[in-house]
């Protein structure tokens, strides 16, 4: 728990640099959604391997647009 405070810590404060150096919010923003979907979506595959392969197309495209009208 101690640690998960550290790197919440250090990406508030790197956030604030940026913030503070002229980088747009909404392109902070987009590179923190991409670099934590990078991140996360190597291990969900990894650990829900039989998931996917019980999952069809039409499951695929309701999680998609779930995403996309979820995502606010």
């Amino acid at each position: 728990m101690l640690g998960a405070q550290f790197i919440k810590t250090a990406m508030v404060l790197l956030f604030k640099l940026a913030l503070n150096d002229g980088m747009p919010p909404f392109v902070l923003i987009t590179y923190r959604s991409l670099i934590g979907a990078a991140v996360v979506a190597p291990m969900a595959v990894i650990c829900e391997r039989e998931m996917f392969k019980k999952t069809n197309l039409v499951a695929l495209g309701w999680i998609c647009i779930s995403a996309t009208m979820g995502y606010g």
